[in-house]
């Protein structure tokens, strides 16, 4: 169930930027920016479970906006067609997406993955003496 909230929180920021800057090309129905957000969540998210405890928040941040970058950037050019201008809200929309993701990403480490304890090894009392004394049976070892 939480990935569940999560998922709807993500998806409900996801349709809001796509909506806001992809509105700009009138040839963009609503249609299509359910069916990009609800992609690009999915996508986004998936990588979030996967790699955000692997490598950490700021690189999985990275990842997101070249995620988020390339779905919007390939997925709305079948809508609209590849032009200049669609590469610029492509980037525009990774900026605002990769900056909600960073505190997705908080909300993520805090409320949704499982957190880790910290292993504790006990180490012995390291207490080495170095050994100084003769052989106990020195006829054995001569070799004559």
């Amino acid at each position: 169930m939480v990935h569940m909230k999560a998922l709807g929180i993500k998806w409900v920021y996801t349709a809001i930027i796509l909506s806001s800057l992809l509105s700009v090309f009138g040839s963009v129905t609503l249609g299509h920016l359910i069916i990009l957000s609800l992609l690009l969540t999915g996508v986004a998210y998936l990588a979030d479970i996967l790699i955000l405890p692997a490598i950490g928040m700021l690189a999985s941040a990275i990842v997101d906006f070249g995620i988020s970058f390339l779905v919007v950037w390939l997925f709305s050019g079948m809508y609209v067609g590849q032009t200049t201008a669609l590469v610029a809200i492509s980037l525009a929309i990774a900026y605002f997406f990769t900056f909600c993701e960073a505190l997705f990403h908080i909300y993520m480490k805090e409320r949704i993955l499982p957190r880790r304890e910290a292993t504790i090894i006990p180490f012995p009392a390291m207490r080495y003496q170095t050994e100084a004394s003769e052989e106990i049976y020195p006829e054995k070892d001569k070799k004559d």
